[in-house]
C-alpha cells in the first residue's frame, strides 16, 4: 500500500515532489485516502503484508459474513466400507524359557491288601505202568490218576495184545462224565494194537481214570496217562 501511495503522490506532485524527498506513511493523515482515490488493482494481494489486516479492521457485517451461517444438520452415516486386506503376519516370536521342575509330590499311602488270588499252577501230572495186566469184560480201570484240583488237559495211550480175535474199547472219564472214546479191532492172535484217548477236565478236577471193555481176555501192555495243568 505504501509504495502504491507513493506511485500516486508522484504522479499528483510531479518530480518537484518527488524531488523533495518520498512520502512516507507518517505524513499521511488517516482517512484522507479512500478508495475512491485509488487506481482499480492498484492494491493486490503482494501489496498487504501477511497477517495486516485483522478482524477488527474490519466492517462487522463482513466479519460477519466470513464466520459463515449456522452449522447444518448431521447428514446421514456413509455405507460401511469393505474390510481390508489381511496384513502381513508377524514373525514368530523367541520360544520361552522352560520353566522350572516342580517338586516331587510326597509319596502317597499304601492301598489295602487284596485278596489272596487262586493257587498257581500245579506240576505235570503222570501215571503209567510197562507190566502187563490181563483184562475182559465192561468198565475195567487200567490207569487212575488222583491229582491236586485244577484244570487239566489229559492225554492217554493203552497199547494191547490180543488172544483171539476181539476189540478193545476204552474211555477217559472225570467221575461219570466221559470226555473222550476210542477202540481198537484184533483180527487174530498175538495182534498188537493201541488206544489214545485226550481231553480237557473242568476247573477243580482231582480225579481222572481209564477205563477198557473187551469180550474175550485181552493183555494191556504200554500204558500211560499225562494230565497238563492249564488255566
Amino acid at each position: 500500500m505504501v509504495v502504491a501511495l507513493i506511485a500516486l503522490f508522484v504522479g499528483v506532485g510531479g518530480t518537484a515532489t518527488a524531488a523533495s524527498g518520498l512520502i512516507s506513511g507518517k505524513q499521511i493523515k488517516p482517512k484522507t485516502i479512500t478508495a475512491k482515490q485509488l487506481k482499480r488493482g492498484a492494491v493486490g494481494t503482494k501489496q498487504i503484508r501477511n497477517k495486516a489486516i485483522t478482524g477488527a479492521k474490519l466492517r462487522p457485517a463482513l466479519l460477519k459474513s466470513l464466520k459463515g451461517g449456522p452449522t447444518g444438520a448431521t447428514g446421514e452415516a456413509g455405507a460401511k466400507g469393505l474390510p481390508g486386506l489381511p496384513g502381513t503376519p508377524g514373525p514368530i516370536g523367541p520360544k520361552g524359557v522352560t520353566g522350572a521342575k516342580g517338586a516331587t509330590g510326597a509319596k502317597g499311602a499304601t492301598g489295602a491288601k487284596g485278596a489272596t488270588g487262586p493257587a498257581g499252577i500245579v506240576a505235570v501230572q503222570k501215571v503209567g505202568s510197562l507190566g502187563n495186566q490181563d483184562i475182559q469184560g465192561s468198565d475195567v480201570p487200567v490207569l487212575t490218576d488222583n491229582i491236586p484240583s485244577g484244570k487239566y488237559v489229559v492225554n492217554v495211550k493203552v497199547q494191547a495184545t490180543a488172544t483171539a480175535a476181539s476189540n478193545l474199547e476204552c474211555e477217559l472219564r472225570v467221575g461219570a462224565t466221559v470226555l473222550d472214546v476210542s477202540a481198537v479191532e484184533f483180527d487174530a492172535i498175538f495182534d498188537e494194537g493201541f488206544v489214545y484217548l485226550q481231553g480237557v477236565t473242568a476247573a477243580g478236577t482231582t480225579q481222572v481214570r481209564t477205563l477198557c471193555s473187551t469180550n474175550v481176555q485181552i493183555q494191556t501192555n504200554n500204558r500211560s496217562m499225562i494230565s497238563l495243568p492249564v488255566t
